[in-house]
């Protein structure tokens, strides 16, 4: 059901849709069956999944002297997209304002961890 989000469709994740069904065999088809309960038929449109809701925060209880620790919080339905979460891809800036990013974990192989301690290189800023 991916493709029922785009036109002519323009499903929306937990749009409720009835359902009937019938069957075939040499004689002929059968009759319908009845319509599933209402809510039971539930859109399970996958998407892309929406920018996380919150940013990395710093975790206090591990971060010291030698270790920045940061953590985020995991992707849920409907932000997952409808789809089971592979990867979060974490970068930091190295003190450039925004300009220059670079990768911890998740874009060359998948991570699902919401954690990731930096123990070399911190700048401030």
């Amino acid at each position: 059901m991916s493709d029922l989000h785009v036109a002519p469709f323009f499903l929306m994740q937990g749009d409720s849709l009835i359902f009937i069904v019938k069957a075939k065999n040499v004689i002929g088809w059968s009759e319908f069956s009845q319509p599933n309960s209402p809510g039971t038929g539930v859109a399970l449109i996958e998407d892309v999944p929406h920018k996380p809701l919150q940013s990395p925060e710093r975790n206090d209880l591990l971060t010291s002297d030698l270790l920045l620790q940061v953590t985020w919080a995991p992707l849920i339905s409907p932000e997952d997209g409808g789809a089971q979460i592979l990867s979060y891809h974490l970068q930091y800036d190295d003190s450039s304002g925004g300009i220059t990013w670079t990768d911890l974990q998740g874009l060359s192989a998948d991570d699902v961890s919401l954690s990731f301690g930096v123990t070399q290189s911190i700048q401030a800023g």
